[in-house]
């Protein structure tokens, strides 16, 4: 039997890395492959005869598609039309795999009136083995619990006479969801109406506490309906109830089915599913329905250069992948998609996609109602609602007809507002304010009436395109330099805010040399200061610095600066060079800024709070925690007064706080604010396995270790570190510092075993961190040299030094060993301590 399952695995792998080839290299490839074992040849090439023509409906994994023709391996099946199943006669086989076949079936009621056909799933015989039965029961009892519109319904189950499991489903007779859109050319706002539908049924599978796991497009079928076009979700044959024990998991090592183009890092690496495993899978086919492509191209790559792109590469942007078969499946041009993707929908996909599921969506929920908010015209919620976002949006929102633009018009010339209202300042150019205010009425009105149906038929433009487009004829106004200007800023201001820092560069350059020519003012050095931030986020570090100082020198200069402008200017300066590690000019230019807007506009105005956050973080940088802790504070009592009680805000700001009261040893009230953070995150989030929740309690087990409460921490700790690795997987950086910290926690107590427990856990963790690895790894070797167990402490030091002597620095080495003879020497053993300087600690 081991040999059977064995030569099953092989098959597998060769099947799974054909599928990589193109189709017309298969062949040649596998022979080379299967060398003299033409009975191998003939089986892979079998699979692969059979993905050819399979029923969309039933694609799965190799081992589902198995159809050998080795008699060794399975039977070939006779015919079994007819036959009768339970209460089922079956039809024509419509789908076949290595443990299952597929049958149309119908089902007559007894007085004969009624017909109910299905898709009957049974085992093939010879395939009954305890593994493959249980995990048939396992599909079964996924798709019985599922009773929602847009998944296949489980119609029937039971046993044969000859006592295997069936089950009977719905049966779906659709297309894939992206053959369904190309082939009727669905625009982008249809596809995320299906999209949203699909969605919905993975919102309800989670509430279930069902993981799909191979979400794809052959397992989400669209059929014709009455009311439109529907989407289907089916085919749970590798689904997973979030909470079962490891051993029920069908996807083990050597076992797993995975679709390369829609598999999540955490699959890659075999760890436990959860929801954002199944949210990163929605992102890659929401990308497919955007643009036509893959997030990641894994045509051509060997097996391990797909996962290796699975697990590190970043997917580019879907408006940066648009072609032109993808526009025109799409009923558009590919300028006009790529302009529609920019933004929001860019956003959207590359938050699901992230690599770090605690980046991602927490849950298709979320997913959905970024999307449903996206096509109300209304602010998602993975960017941050800034001002020119929400202008943009509600732009969006007013598109459509005369009506809409005007509308939009007047929320534009509101942007402009301050600009206007600046100028009426200035008495000597009154007139000059006047006309170049009707210069921007001008330029918006022609630039909205563009955007009109009744001016453009059949071209609907998002607010993001009319910015691409304003920022194409800003050159119209060359009459009026000075308006061209202003609109260049206001236009850079907003794509600063998109991300696109290096679209705004050079609207800001061309408007800083227009407003230079007009000699020193507060708009030319206001625009200085906007081009060094942006260039900050570009890494252009030498010339932001150049234009951070440029501004705030000449602001400072001149009198009739607004001190806010200062202050800003001064904050974004300290930013930076805090960034570089030069914390006590940071820190200077912070204190100045934040007295300057508590002067200006009150001790709760919102950038004063971000000032104050900032400096925080300089201080704690600087080693200074109780000022730190004091200025938090005070963030947080400003917050509590003008927040609402359910921001999330106040919540991150208690974490902080709570950690910076434990290092500056105020132990009872990191304990009290550690725990008011875990309630405000417990009312905020319903799903207890959000990523929030995890985290607050590991901040109540810090604090409560940091004020000596050592054996509710250890408690705490416990139920932290499975969260955790429930909400961020196993091997996240965060859970492996939990590990560590819990592990110290346990030296503390006095359980030296218990705590090489935990860091034998983390390094086996850390496996793909091999710096991290061998820092965890001598700690378990410090913990074994105190627990005099040599044997294994010189083991794991050992593996750490292999390690950091390829991954480490000198330091590092210097580190480790000279901790670990101190442990040697505490153990008992100063001749293994005296041993070990001479080999490392003379590392320059």
């Amino acid at each position: 039997m081991a040999e059977i399952t064995n030569r099953w695995t092989r098959i597998q792998t060769l099947f799974e890395d054909a599928l990589d080839r193109p189709e017309d290299e298969r062949s040649a490839w596998l022979r080379v492959q299967c060398g003299d074992d033409p009975a191998l040849y003939r089986e892979v090439e079998a699979l692969l005869d059979g993905d050819r023509v399979q029923h969309p409906m039933f694609a799965g994994s190799a081992a589902d598609l198995l159809t050998s023709t080795d008699a060794a391996l399975t039977d070939l099946l006779p015919s079994r039309e007819g036959e009768r199943v339970g209460a089922w006669v079956l039809g024509e086989r419509i789908g076949e795999g290595g443990m299952g076949a597929v049958y149309r079936a119908e089902r007559a009621e007894a007085d004969g009136g009624f017909r109910q056909t299905a898709a009957l799933k049974l085992v093939k015989p010879g395939m009954d083995s305890a593994a493959v039965l249980a995990r048939f029961r396992a599909e079964r009892q996924i798709l019985a619990r599922l009773q929602h519109p847009g998944i296949a319904r489980l119609l029937d189950g039971g046993l044969t006479e000859a006592g295997r499991p069936f089950f009977a489903m719905e049966l779906v007779d659709g297309e894939p969801i992206t053959d369904a859109c190309d082939a009727r050319r669905l625009s982008v706002s249809a596809r995320l109406g299906l999209f949203v539908t699909a969605c919905e049924a993975v919102r309800y599978a989670h509430r279930q506490l069902v993981v799909h796991r191979d979400l794809k497009p052959s397992n989400l079928l669209v059929v014709e309906t009455p009311e439109g076009l529907r989407p289907v979700l089916l085919d749970f044959g590798i689904a997973r109830l979030l909470g079962a024990e490891s051993g029920d998991d069908l996807t083990r090592t050597g076992q797993r089915v995975l679709t390369p183009a829609y598999a999540a890092p955490e699959q890659v690496r075999g760890e436990s599913p959860t929801t954002a495993t199944d949210v990163y899978a929605l992102g890659g086919l929401l990308y497919r329905l955007l643009c036509g492509e893959a997030p990641l191209d894994t045509r051509d790559r060997l097996p391990h250069e797909v996962e290796t792109a699975i697990l590190t590469a970043p997917p580019r942007r879907p408006s940066d992948r648009v072609t032109e078969a993808g526009a025109l499946a799409r009923g558009t041009s590919a300028s006009v998609l790529a302009r529609r993707l920019r933004g929001d929908l860019d956003t959207i996909c590359l938050t699901a996609l992230a690599k770090e599921p605690e980046r991602r969506y927490g849950s298709a929920a979320e997913l959905l109602t970024d999307i449903q908010r996206h096509l109300d015209g209304l602010p998602i919620q993975a960017r941050p609602a800034t001002r020119a976002y929400r202008v943009r949006k509600f732009v969006e929102r007013h598109r459509a007809g005369v009506l809409g633009t005007a509308a939009a018009v007047v929320a534009l010339v509101a942007v402009t507002g301050v600009y206007t209202t600046r100028l009426a300042a200035e008495r000597d150019r009154a007139e000059s304010e006047a006309r170049r205010s009707e210069e921007v009425v001008s330029f918006l009105q022609d630039l909205m009436l563009g955007a009109s149906p009744y001016e453009a038929p059949g071209e609907e433009l998002t607010a993001r395109e009319l910015l691409d487009r304003g920022a194409e004829r800003i050159g119209d106004l060359g009459d009026e330099p000075e308006t061209q200007a202003a609109l260049q800023v206001l236009i850079g201001d907003v794509y600063a805010d998109l991300g696109r820092p290096e679209d705004a560069i050079p609207l800001y350059r061309e408007a800083l040399a227009t407003r230079r020519d007009e000699g020193l003012s507060v708009d030319a050095a206001n625009t200085a200061r906007q081009l060094g931030r942006a260039l900050r986020d570009t890494e252009e570090r030498d010339e932001a610095e150049q234009y951070l100082r440029t501004a705030l020198s000449e602001l400072e200069a001149l009198p009739g600066a607004d001190p806010v402008d200062i202050a800003l200017t001064q904050r974004h300066l300290g930013s930076f060079l805090r960034d570089g590690g030069d914390y006590e000019a940071a820190e200077a230019l912070y204190r100045e800024a934040l007295a300057t807007v508590r002067r200006e506009r009150g001790p709760d105005d919102p950038l004063a709070n971000d000032i104050a956050t900032s400096l925080v973080v300089a201080l704690r940088a600087m080693d200074r925690l109780p000022e730190a802790a004091d200025l938090m504070e005070e963030v947080i009592a400003s917050d509590r007064r003008t927040l609402a009680p359910d921001d999330p805000s106040i919540a991150f700001s208690l974490v902080m706080y709570s950690t910076l009261l434990g290092r500056a040893d105020r132990g009872e009230e990191a304990v009290e604010a550690a725990r008011e953070a875990q309630r405000r995150f417990e009312a905020i989030h319903t799903d207890p396995t959000h990523p929030d929740l995890a985290s607050s309690l590991q901040g109540v087990a810090i604090a409560l270790h940091a004020n000596g409460q050592l054996a509710e921490a250890d408690a705490m700790f416990t139920d932290a570190v499975d969260r955790m690795a429930v909400a961020y997987g196993e091997t996240d950086v965060r859970v492996l510092t939990a590990l560590k910290g819990h592990a110290v926690l346990k030296e503390e107590r006095d359980q030296p075993d218990a705590a090489a427990a935990l860091f034998r856990r983390a390094a086996t963790a850390a496996e793909a961190l091999p710096r991290q690895q061998a820092i965890l790894l001598s700690y378990l070797a410090d913990n074994r040299a105190r627990a005099a167990d040599w044997d294994a402490s010189t083991d794991a030091l050992e593996r750490s030094i292999a390690l950091l002597e390829k991954h480490g620095s000198d330091d590092d080495l210097t580190t480790v060993v000279s901790d670990w003879a101190m442990a040697a020497r505490e153990g008992g053993r100063p001749d293994l301590a005296d041993a070990a300087p001479g080999r490392y600690l003379e590392a320059p």
